[in-house]
C-alpha cells in the first residue's frame, strides 16, 4: 500500500503547491512559470518519492480571416499566444506507475490528467484509474505534439469528452496488431453535471477495439469506438467546431444554433477510424455519429441522429542527419 500512496501524496502535494500559483490569474505567465519551477526543485529534491518531472511549452500564430472573422467585417486578424504551458510529474513504483499533468496559460489552468495504473500482469490487461482521457476517436487521442494541424478536427471536439474521472482497463497484442479498451468514467461532459434526477451518479461507458500494422515506413490502423452515456436529464451542451482555428471567436459548427434542444436521458455514440501513413505521407478519416434519447418521447430531437466525419492528407519532408 505504500508503494501506491506515497507517489500519490507526492503528486497531490505538487498540485496543492501549484495550484495557488496558477489561480493568479493577473500575474504575468513567465512569473507564474518561474514560482512554479522554484517550488517543483524543492520537491524534485526529495528522492524517497522516486519522481521525474518533465513538461513543454507550444506557441502558437493565427491568421484568419473571411467566415471567422464575421465579428470584424471579414477582415483579416491575426494572433500570437501561448497555446498551453504543460508540466507533468511521473512515479515508476514496481508494478504501480503516477503520473500529474498540469496545463497552464495566460488567464486558464487545470489539472488534466491524475492516473494511477497497474501494470503487474505481464502481456496482459493494463488497469487504471484516475482523471483518464476516455479512449474516443483517433484525433482526440492524438497528442498536441503529434496532430498535423493547428487544432483538432471538428469531429473530435464534438464527440469526445476528453479527460473525465473513471477508471479503464486496455490491452495490446503485439503479434496480431489488436488493441481493446474498456473504461467506465463519470459522464460530466457534454452539458451533463455528473448526477441523475434523483441525485445518484450519472456514468458513461466506452469501449475501443483498433488493429494497426506496422513496417519501416509504413503504418496501417483501422479501429472502431462507441459509448452509451446517461445524461441525468441535461439538455445537451452546444459543442463549438474551432475548424483547426483556435483563437478566432466565430465558430463555424453550433448544432443547437436556431434549432432545437432538449433535455436528455440518454445519449448513444460511435464511430469508426482510419490512418494510413506511407514515408511523408499521411491520411487520417473518421466517421462518428450520435443519436439521442430524450425525457420527453414526442421531442423532436427523440431518436435524432448527429454525424459528422473528419478527412485530411498531410506531407512531412523531415531533413535526413
Amino acid at each position: 500500500m505504500k508503494t501506491i500512496l506515497k507517489p500519490i501524496a507526492a503528486m497531490l502535494l505538487v498540485a496543492v503547491t501549484a495550484s495557488p500559483v496558477l489561480a493568479q490569474q493577473d500575474e504575468p505567465l513567465a512569473s507564474k512559470v518561474a514560482k512554479l519551477k522554484e517550488q517543483v526543485k524543492k520537491l524534485q529534491s526529495n528522492k524517497s518519492f522516486n519522481l521525474e518531472f518533465g513538461g513543454r511549452v507550444q506557441l502558437d500564430f493565427n491568421h484568419f480571416s473571411g467566415a471567422y472573422s464575421a465579428d470584424n467585417n471579414g477582415d483579416a486578424a491575426s494572433d500570437f499566444f501561448p497555446r498551453r504551458i504543460r508540466t507533468y510529474v511521473e512515479s515508476d513504483q514496481g508494478d504501480w506507475e503516477h503520473k500529474l499533468l498540469l496545463d497552464f496559460a495566460e488567464g486558464d489552468a487545470e489539472i488534466v490528467t491524475v492516473r494511477v495504473r497497474y501494470t503487474g500482469w505481464k502481456n496482459g490487461p493494463r488497469f487504471q484509474f484516475g482523471k483518464l482521457r476516455e479512449d474516443i476517436t483517433l484525433n482526440a487521442l492524438t497528442s498536441s505534439k503529434h496532430i498535423n494541424t493547428v487544432e483538432r478536427s471538428s469531429v473530435a471536439d464534438t464527440f469526445s469528452p476528453y479527460f473525465r474521472w473513471g477508471a479503464s482497463a486496455y490491452q495490446y497484442f503485439k503479434d496480431s496488431g489488436f488493441r481493446y479498451a474498456v473504461g467506465v468514467y463519470k459522464n460530466d461532459a457534454f452539458g451533463a453535471s455528473g448526477r441523475d434526477q434523483d441525485d445518484r451518479l450519472a456514468l458513461a461507458y466506452s469501449g475501443r477495439l483498433t488493429w494497426s500494422q506496422h513496417s519501416p515506413g509504413n503504418t496501417l490502423h483501422l479501429g472502431g469506438w462507441g459509448s452509451y452515456r446517461d445524461m441525468g436529464g441535461a439538455t445537451l451542451g452546444n459543442r463549438l467546431a474551432r475548424g483547426e482555428v483556435r483563437e478566432a471567436k466565430v465558430r463555424l459548427v453550433d448544432y443547437a444554433a436556431g434549432g432545437e434542444t432538449a433535455a436528455l436521458d440518454s445519449m448513444s455514440q460511435v464511430g469508426l477510424e482510419l490512418a494510413y501513413q506511407h514515408k511523408s505521407f499521411m491520411l487520417e478519416a473518421e466517421y462518428a455519429t450520435r443519436s439521442l434519447d430524450t425525457l420527453d418521447p414526442t421531442s423532436v430531437l427523440d431518436g435524432a441522429d448527429i454525424s459528422g466525419y473528419h478527412l485530411s492528407l498531410s506531407y512531412c519532408n523531415s531533413p535526413k542527419k
